[in-house]
């Protein structure tokens, strides 16, 4: 990356180092710019961009301006593309890999971070949180560590046993009462899913105990140990999880990497 030119035709630059580059070159304003002015400002000053930059500089514009990428899992899942150099599509669904997911949310927070008192970083919506719980269940991962932790109760899930009528279910509603003793679905409340109120004035269905779903902790450990030294994975799965977990850390490691090289050798194109 020796030239301003070369910063925007090449495929590999870091969608926080294309922030950075404009808002030195332009100032904070261009986030406010069309589409089409940016693709004319970039070619007065000699840059050809890839189709690709161009999409990840507008992402960044996005991001530093909206919250949806906190609030609308569509909106995520659109951003989420571009700042991992995919041609983002609001049409077709694309699986973002855990590794380009917890990519996608340090960038977004960076870029808020680069703004000091100009911004904030929001927290994540709950449809948000249950969109990436679905991805990572998707691939076989339920458990999920920072940057993702938002929605790691969402990936391990809960369940219920109930000590009363014996049941064992997964936590819907959250209210701590057992479906079953309530009559939750019953024909009489499939309309609103209420529980029958005269099963719950004499006190039924409160006699449950609640555990992970897809319990964490061994995944945590294995983790752990798989990060520090060098263990053999298993094929059973804990350990599948561990080295799709491995594989994502070391992909958000890499695009970190990147750019903070990037970032050394945007100073001699400034």
């Amino acid at each position: 990356m020796s030239s301003w030119s070369a910063l925007w035709s090449s495929e590999e630059t870091h969608p926080f180092v294309l922030f950075r580059a404009l808002v030195q070159k332009y100032g904070a304003e261009w986030v406010n710019w069309a589409p089409a002015v940016l693709r004319q400002s970039l070619h007065k000053s000699g840059a050809t961009p890839a189709r690709i930059n161009l999409s990840k500089a507008l992402a960044t514009a996005a991001i530093v301006q909206r919250d949806e990428f906190w609030t609308n899992w569509e909106v995520f899942h659109f951003l989420a593309q571009a700042l991992n150099n995919n041609t983002p599509s609001s049409r077709d669904m694309q699986e973002l890999t855990v590794g380009q997911m917890m990519t996608a949310v340090d960038i977004a927070e960076h870029l808020r971070k680069e703004l000091k008192t100009l911004s904030y970083v929001p927290s994540f919506s709950d449809e948000v949180a249950r969109f990436v719980a679905a991805q990572a269940k998707a691939q076989a991962v339920w458990y999920l560590p920072a940057p993702l932790d938002f929605a790691a109760h969402l990936a391990a899930g809960k369940s219920y046993r109930c000590g009363d009528c014996g049941s064992e279910s997964e936590v819907v509603f959250d209210d701590g009462l057992c479906d079953t003793c309530i009559e939750r679905w019953s024909m009489d409340s499939l309309k609103d899913w209420a529980p029958n109120p005269a099963l719950l004035q004499r006190g039924r269905g409160r006699n449950i105990t609640i555990f992970e779903k897809n319990p964490t902790e061994k995944v945590k450990t294995r983790l752990a140990q798989a990060l520090t030294s060098k263990i053999t994975l298993l094929e059973k799965p804990t350990d599948v999880c561990v080295s799709r977990l491995l594989v994502a850390i070391q992909y958000a490691a890499l695009r970190r990497r990147q750019r903070d090289e990037q970032l050394l050798m945007l100073k001699s194109v400034a």
